[in-house]
């Protein structure tokens, strides 16, 4: 039970070190990316940090089985090098039990996996997309870019020359609107914001309206001291993804789509038995050999078991392969792939 318990340890203490820096990393450049995204006026600042979080927990299915896996491959090929495996095959505790105790680890953390890939991944994606939609109906003055032009509803165009987001103003304005083949463009000296009732106006200052048809000579309607515009902001409307379905939704109707995103959330805790499984293999060395020796081995394979995974959830889609066994095709490859390199490393 001792030597149980510190190989968990020794499995574990890397495990958490490693999965925090991965989580780090991934946050590091999603927020690299959502920053230049609200920097282009497409979100607001303020929903950032909650984008990140529905995207961390989402890859918590990819995350887990990694580290995991790396975190055997690190611990064991330690044990391995420093003779301490010796030493407990020589107190009695066998290959075999050492085997064990890992791939009951594996298991356990297998369930967490699979927690989060078959109810959280669904929620968080849901939860994602609806925000992200409601961040994108929405128009803030403040999160514009000055000199872009910015789509809104109603088939129009917004343009402001420059912009102060602490006052929310904006200056040099021009709006472009078409209804049918009529073409309306107004231009304002500035421009506010304004909400009443529930509704959003754009109040402009000092401008003049023109209007015209393809072929036809601009005529300028109207000049004006204010101007208010409503704007007719549209429901936020999130795409339906297949990705954020709740898994028991995804039986009907069992499309080729479907059964690609079934198969691919059933395989994230499965994946995560057999890569713990060729990390015990991969780290078994001679004691004062580098415990390095096969991580070149190590991370090749984890990246054409990953990136084929991936290729064949596409591919099955597209119905470029067949439905079963599907995505497992890649998990039986590296089982055969663990088994042989386990039969050769153990003989020798």
């Amino acid at each position: 039970m001792i030597l149980k318990s510190y190989l968990r340890r020794q499995v574990l203490k890397p495990f958490l070190a490693i999965s925090g820096g991965l989580m780090a990393l991934f946050s590091g450049y999603m927020v690299a990316r959502y920053l230049a995204q609200a920097a282009e006026g497409e979100i607001p600042v303020s929903v950032i940090s909650k984008l990140i979080f529905f995207r961390v927990l989402i890859a918590q299915e990819v995350l887990l089985p990694t580290t995991f896996y790396f975190s055997v491959l690190l611990a064991l090929g330690r044990l391995y090098r420093d003779a301490e495996i010796v030493a407990m095959q020589a107190a009695g505790f066998s290959l075999a039990r050492i085997y064990r105790t890992v791939l009951g680890l594996s298991l356990v953390i297998s369930l967490v996996v699979a927690f989060f890939s078959l109810k959280i991944r669904p929620w968080a994606w849901k939860s994602f997309f609806a925000l992200k939609a409601e961040a994108k109906s929405s128009f803030d003055l403040k999160r514009l870019k000055e000199g872009v032009f910015y789509a809104l509803p109603g088939k129009r165009l917004f343009f402001a020359q420059k912009l102060n987001a602490t006052e929310g103003l904006a200056k040099g304005v021009f709006i472009y609107e078409k209804e049918n083949d009529l073409v309306r463009v107004i231009r304002a000296q500035t421009a506010s914001q304004e909400e009443s009732r529930g509704h959003l106006f754009l109040r402009l200052h000092k401008g003049q309206v023109y209007e015209f048809r393809p072929g036809q000579n601009i005529i300028m309607l109207s000049r004006f001291e204010e101007l208010k515009l409503p704007l007719l902001l549209p429901e936020p409307s999130p795409p339906q993804k297949v990705k954020a379905l709740p898994t028991r939704k995804l039986f009907t109707p069992l499309t080729r789509e479907n059964l690609a995103e079934l198969e691919w959330r059933l395989s994230a805790p499965l994946s995560t038995v057999i890569l713990a499984f060729l990390g015990l293999v991969l780290s078994h060395t001679q004691p004062r050999e580098g415990r390095f020796k096969r991580f070149p081995w190590a991370v090749l394979l984890f990246a054409a078991f990953f990136y084929g995974s991936a290729g064949l959830k596409k591919a099955l889609v597209q119905g470029e392969f067949p439905v079963l066994p599907g995505i497992f095709w890649s998990h039986l490859g590296l089982l055969g792939v663990t088994l042989f390199l386990g039969h050769r490393i153990l003989k020798a």
